[in-house]
C-alpha cells in the first residue's frame, strides 16, 4: 500500500505520506482449547495472531490492512483498491491461477500445493510459480539491476523507513487503544 501511494504521489506531484495509524490486534489462539486448535498448523507464542491496521494519508485517503496467519485453508494475502474510476483486486494467496480437487491424498505425499495447507483433499488453489507470485524474483531482479545500473531500487530506504514507522505506530496504537499521529 505504501509503494502504491508513493507511485500515486509521484504521478500527481502531491504529498501523500501517511499521517496517522489506528490498530487493533488480538491473540486468538491462546483462547482456544486443544480441540479447537486441532486444525491450526501454527502455534504463535507471545505474539498477536490477527491484526487490523488503518492508515490515513495526507490526502485523507485510507488503507486498511488485515493480517492473520491462523486462517483455515491457507494464509491470506490480498490487496483491494477502490478508486474514483476503478477497482483492483489482487489475490496473492490464495491465488486463482489453478484449482485442484482430490478425493484423497494417495500419491500426493511429495506434492506441494501451498503454504500451511492442512489437507490436499477437496478444492485447493495451488501456488503456481510461488517465488514469482510472491514477488521474490522481482525483488532480486530489482536489487541486481539497481546495483548493475547504479540506480535507486524501486522500494528503497524511504519506503522501508515509512513501513517501520507504521509498524511501530500500529503496535503503539493497539497497546494504548488510540490513534497515533506520525
Amino acid at each position: 500500500m505504501l509503494w502504491l501511494k508513493s507511485v500515486e504521489a509521484s504521478a500527481r506531484g502531491a504529498d501523500l505520506r501517511p499521517v496517522s495509524v489506528v490498530a487493533d490486534t488480538a491473540r486468538i489462539v491462546p483462547t482456544l482449547s486443544e480441540h479447537e486448535r486441532r486444525h491450526l498448523l501454527i502455534r504463535p507464542q507471545d505474539v498477536e495472531d490477527i491484526a487490523t491496521v488503518s492508515v490515513t494519508f495526507a490526502d485523507g485517503s485510507k488503507a486498511v490492512v488485515t493480517a492473520a496467519d491462523v486462517c483455515l485453508g491457507c494464509v491470506r494475502n490480498e490487496i483491494e483498491i477502490f478508486a474514483n474510476d476503478g477497482a483492483m483486486r489482487c489475490r496473492i494467496t490464495p491465488n486463482d491461477n489453478m484449482e485442484t480437487y482430490y478425493l484423497d491424498e494417495d500419491g500426493l505425499d511429495e506434492v506441494y500445493l501451498q503454504e500451511m495447507l492442512a489437507t490436499k483433499v477437496g478444492w485447493v488453489k495451488p501456488f503456481i510459480s510461488e517465488q514469482i507470485q510472491r514477488g521474490y524474483i522481482g525483488e532480486m531482479q530489482d536489487f541486481i539491476e539497481s546495483v548493475a545500473y547504479e540506480r535507486a531500487p524501486l522500494s528503497g530506504y524511504q519506503l522501508a523507513k515509512e513501513t517501520t514507522k507504521i509498524l511501530y505506530a500500529a503496535y503503539l496504537s493497539s497497546e494504548e487503544g488510540r490513534r497515533v499521529a506520525l
